[in-house]
C-alpha cells in the first residue's frame, strides 16, 4: 500500500487532532495511507488547516469546529482532485490578505520558449 503526504497547518499537530484525523481517514475507506506532515509555503498541495487559513498562499480546507464530521468533510475535500466550493482557493486567500477582490488572470507558459502564431 502506498503512502501519500497529507499537509496540515498549524504544525506540530496535537494528539487530539491526530486522533480525529485517524478516525476520519478510517471512515473514508481509502486504498492508500496518508502521512500527516507540516504544510509550508509553496507546498503545491491542498492543506487541511485547523482554526483559520494558513499564513501562506495555498488551497486549503479550514476546520473551525473540530468535530469528527467537520474533520472528515475537510479531509475528503483536501484528498479530492475535484474543485469544491468549500475549499479556500488562491483567489480567496489573496483577496482576504489584500482586502480587495482578486481574480485569476492566466497561467504562464513555463517552457521559456518564444512562440508565434501564423494567421
Amino acid at each position: 500500500m502506498t503512502t501519500h503526504p497529507f499537509y496540515c497547518h498549524p504544525w506540530p499537530i496535537t494528539l487530539e487532532r491526530l486522533a480525529l484525523l485517524k478516525q476520519a481517514k478510517a471512515s473514508l475507506e481509502l486504498d492508500y495511507l496518508i502521512e500527516p506532515q507540516a504544510a509550508f509555503p509553496g507546498v503545491g498541495e491542498r492543506v487541511l488547516a485547523f482554526g483559520a487559513r494558513p499564513p501562506f498562499a495555498c488551497e486549503s480546507a479550514v476546520v473551525v469546529n473540530e468535530t469528527f464530521d467537520a474533520v472528515r468533510a475537510a479531509m475528503a475535500v483536501v484528498l479530492s482532485a475535484d474543485p469544491d466550493p468549500r475549499m479556500w482557493t488562491y483567489e480567496e486567500w489573496f483577496s482576504d490578505v489584500m482586502g480587495v477582490d482578486v481574480r485569476f488572470s492566466h497561467t504562464e507558459d513555463r517552457t521559456g520558449m518564444v512562440m508565434f502564431s501564423v494567421s
